[in-house]
């Protein structure tokens, strides 16, 4: 285990709905797989399964979020975006990351610490994915 992510994950486990989007807090920012570098590596490998979305922060909010990459396209690689992530103005969402074995280490370790939470409320935990980690620059 890379790291205990039981009190990385902060959520109203009271209240806590498995079918209601909830806020979640985290703690896990300073994770050595979430540092620039490991990103760039990450990013390189889900580009070249397609599963990188990117767009220029031309886009608003009215632009449909399906269409923003083809209606305001970001010519850099994934990689080229995050290595000047402060200059590049652009929004850049890596997909499925659990599908990258090393980070999929990472989705488990933090779903095994939450898995008993969220079992009180809706037994048999079955798919565990990340979706996606949205990379912006710090403002």
């Amino acid at each position: 285990m890379l790291w205990s992510p039981t009190p990385q994950i902060e959520l109203d486990w009271e209240n806590f709905q498995p079918w209601k989007v909830t806020p979640v807090r985290h703690k896990i920012a300073g994770h050595y797989l979430l540092k620039p570098d490991q990103l760039i590596e990450l990013s390189k490998r889900l580009e070249q399964r397609g599963r990188i979305r990117t767009h220029t922060s031309t886009a608003t909010a009215d632009t449909p979020f399906n269409h923003a990459p083809e209606m305001h396209p970001n010519s850099a690689s994934a990689a080229e975006t995050l290595e000047r992530i402060r200059e590049a103005k652009a929004w850049l969402s890596l997909l499925n990351v659990q599908t990258d074995p090393t980070y999929r280490q990472l989705i488990d370790e933090v779903m095994d610490g939450i898995r008993p939470l969220v079992e009180a409320k809706d037994p048999n935990m079955s798919y565990r994915a990340a979706g996606f980690l949205l990379v912006l620059p710090k403002r």
